[in-house]
């Protein structure tokens, strides 16, 4: 049986074809190389050119300044800057001595005061000399001590009764590092007191010194007043004249104490040269190597052995009495 006819013309007809998703790919493909042949046109001939331009115009700039700075002006920024390295590692090692002073104001108990104050800056160790009511207030200062933050150690000893019922104490005591080349203390709340105020003391207390030194040497008679570097109350501290052959001598102390001095020729010019050399490490701030204050203003410089003032306690020579 024969095929119709539009059943042959349909069968002799080709298909047309469409595109698939291979021409598709290769149509991407080709768009991004295009696009990064020309990026890579533009970077290579456009923006490369102009760094390295950029580069040229800065490096002359250089050139022109170092031109305009001459070599003594170098010489001295250079200085300058030396200097400054300098001033930078001092700063970083200095010792706030002032850090000190405050630490004993606030954490000094109400009934002990300190007669003797030793400082060595390097190792951060201070000795003291301390007096107290009782022997439970000295257990109270080891105590306030032992649970400071600021401290490595504390340690006491020669505890002894004294005149009217009074204790005697040694204290040796560390800072750490970091509180003794502290710019700013810890300060109780309220606290105003400023590190320059501390400095004036020191300026009156050298003063007072000085005064008491050269009037001591011939026993002329004088009268002055000097700070007290734990209450910051003025006392008095006079010079009587010749009794007997002997000088006399009398000074305040905190807690309406006192001291009388009979110095022979010999002693009062040991005195009065310990005096003179206290006010120098006094005026000067001084308190990196061993350098003794007496909170009482009785002393500065020197230490405890050779100390011509402790040895005439020792003696009898002094007498403190209200304790």
């Amino acid at each position: 049986m024969a095929l119709p006819p539009q059943a042959i013309e349909h069968l002799s007809r080709s298909p047309v074809g469409t595109p698939g998703w291979s021409g598709k790919l290769l149509m991407f493909a080709a768009t991004v190389f295009i696009g990064s042949v020309f990026a890579y046109l533009g970077l290579r001939f456009g923006y490369t050119p102009y760094l390295a331009n950029r580069e040229d115009t800065l490096r002359l700039d250089l050139e022109t300044m170092e031109q305009q700075v001459t070599v003594a002006d170098r010489s001295k920024l250079i200085g300058f800057y030396s200097q400054l390295a300098n001033l930078q590692d001092l700063l970083d090692n200095h010792v706030f001595a002032t850090n000190v002073l405050d630490f004993l104001e606030t954490n000094v108990h109400a009934k002990v005061y300190f007669t003797r104050f030793e400082m060595n800056g390097e190792t951060g160790k201070v000795f003291l000399v301390g007096i107290a009511d009782s022997v439970a207030d000295v257990s109270e200062q080891v105590r306030i001590f032992e649970t400071s933050g600021e401290l490595t150690a504390a340690t006491f000893n020669n505890v002894s009764a004294i005149q009217n019922g009074k204790w005697q104490f040694d204290a040796e005591i560390n800072f750490t590092q970091e509180f003794l080349h502290g710019s700013q203390p810890p300060r109780p709340a309220g606290e105003t007191a400023l590190p320059n105020e501390v400095m004036e003391k020191f300026k009156q207390l050298a003063d007072s010194h000085l005064l008491i030194a050269r009037n001591l040497r011939t026993c002329t008679r004088l009268k002055t007043t000097f700070p007290s570097l734990t209450t910051g109350e003025d006392l008095e501290r006079e010079i009587v004249g010749l009794v007997s052959g002997k000088c006399v001598y009398q000074e305040q102390m905190p807690e309406n104490a006192s001291m009388e001095c009979k110095y022979s020729e010999s002693e009062r010019t040991a005195v009065a040269q310990s005096y003179e050399e206290s006010a120098a490490d006094v005026a000067a701030g001084n308190l990196n190597t061993d350098v003794s204050v007496s909170f009482s203003g009785t002393t500065a410089g020197g230490s405890t052995s050779d100390d011509p003032l402790q040895a005439a306690l020792q003696s009898g020579t002094c007498v403190i009495s209200g304790l």
